[in-house]
């Protein structure tokens, strides 16, 4: 096998499977200076032939020399790397335990097959000795906590964190929180997966403000950590329900479906004041305005009735402009009290350019309707219609006059700022 050259690698594999097969027995005596010679061939089927040699020898892999094994980990060939690995974890265990930081380094090598085979290794090692546990998995925070000098290493330690059992109380909150500010996503991610593991422990130590940002995190672990600190603290989301209704326009689909259903479920009219409806219902997203929509349609109190209909005309959708209008007809028909209240919303809404023209319809055609049932209504809007009609565009202003000329038949004692001038009528002999 020493004597073949580049042309004779099949020939050298084929001869390498046959002696292990047929000779197991001998070889595991065969001698180190032969096996050398053959880890130190130029070709890889002569060095893969001395490795598994190697690694069914009687000798103890203990009993190996250090740096023969760190040669054949730092080889070239990525078969006689894994024959190194291999070599190395057949060491006794309680050797093993004191290694934490070398297995740590493999797990973080920049070679993928390093990390694949120290794996099952490290995995061992982790559910055998709680010590080695610790420190490894703090080695693999630190890692992760660094630049990775490789692309994909960081991605490899989080995968086998996610396969070990109990890795998370290994953490203190302090480093979790390091881990969930790193610029690296997989950082991020095991902040996230600690976050909610001790989400009992640490509830308490979260502001809603970082409940929120989580909510918004582009990694879903964090998000789902915002979901179960809220699940565990719900009085206090409930006093700082102002700032909470951010998360209801999270970025991200999930995390807003899981804040409608959670005030839904958690949040009752005490909570839902009208400036906290309001401003979820003045929000940019649609979905999250219908939301805003149906808890209004669930908690709308007539007191307050004012206050919502002026604050919804202020919103720039036409749609949520057009809904209040139903909570007007609703709420103050038949009443000189409360329409007398709506009167800055009538104001806003008949103020609006070149926009909301049904609102504006559905505003005008209920002024009318009640100005026209009683006397003090109608006092009430024709002051805003004389307002409002010597300040707008033509079109407006012709519908606004037909109301007051309405008015002025039904109430003439009304003052408006309008002359009905009578037409001359001139006889056919007229000169």
């Amino acid at each position: 096998m020493l004597s073949f050259d580049e042309s004779q690698t099949e020939a050298a594999a084929d001869l390498g499977d046959a002696l292990l097969k047929t000779f197991a027995r001998e070889l595991r005596t065969l001698n180190f200076e032969t096996i050398e010679n053959l880890l130190g061939y130029k070709l890889l089927e002569v060095q893969k032939f001395g490795g598994n040699v190697l690694l069914n020898h009687e000798t103890q892999a203990e009993n190996l020399p250090d740096a023969l094994v760190n040669s054949l980990i730092k080889s070239e060939f990525e078969p006689i790397r894994n024959i190194g690995i291999k070599l190395f974890g057949k060491l006794p265990d309680e050797n093993l335990f004191g290694r934490d930081g070398v297995i740590a380094a493999m797990l973080a090598h920049e070679l993928a097959d390093v990390h694949d085979s120290t794996r099952p290794i490290a995995a061992r090692l982790f559910a055998a000795n709680e010590n080695f546990a610790r420190n490894l998995t703090n080695s693999i925070f630190i890692n992760l906590l660094r630049e990775e000098e490789s692309e994909g290493v960081h991605e490899r330690l989080l995968s086998f964190l996610k396969e070990l059992s109990g890795w998370t109380n290994f953490a203190d909150f302090e480093t979790a929180k390091l881990l969930v500010d790193s610029n690296y996503r997989a950082a991020n991610e095991t902040g996230g997966l600690i976050l909610q593991s001790q989400a009992d422990n640490w509830k308490d130590d979260f502001t809603v403000e970082e409940i929120v940002e989580f909510s918004n995190h582009e990694i879903l672990s964090l998000r789902q950590t915002s979901w179960t600190i809220a699940e565990k603290t719900v009085e206090k989301m409930r006093e700082e329900a102002s700032y909470l209704i951010r998360a209801l326009d999270s970025k991200w689909a999930d995390s807003r479906e899981f804040w409608r259903e959670y005030f839904r479920k958690h949040f009752t009219a005490n909570e839902l004041t009208p400036d906290i409806l309001i401003a979820i219902s003045d929000s940019v997203k649609d979905e999250t305005q219908k939301f805003g929509r149906d808890l209004l349609l669930v908690y709308f109190e007539e007191e307050n009735g004012a206050e919502y209909l002026l604050k919804l005309s202020e919103h720039p959708s036409r749609s949520m402009q057009f809904f209040a209008t139903n909570y007007m007809e609703n709420y103050a028909t038949d009443s000189v009290e409360k329409f007398e209240k709506l009167a800055a919303y009538f104001v806003r809404v008949l103020s609006l350019v070149n926009r909301s023209r049904p609102a504006k319809d559905r505003v005008l055609k209920f002024m009318e309707t009640e100005a026209l049932k009683n006397e003090k209504i109608a006092e009430i809007a024709a002051g805003i219609l004389a307002r409002q009609s010597a300040t707008l565009a033509i079109g407006d202003k012709a519908k606004m006059i037909e109301t007051m000329l309405k008015i002025r038949r039904t109430f003439p004692e009304i003052l408006l700022p309008i002359k009905i001038n009578q037409t001359e009528v001139r006889s056919a002999n007229a000169v």
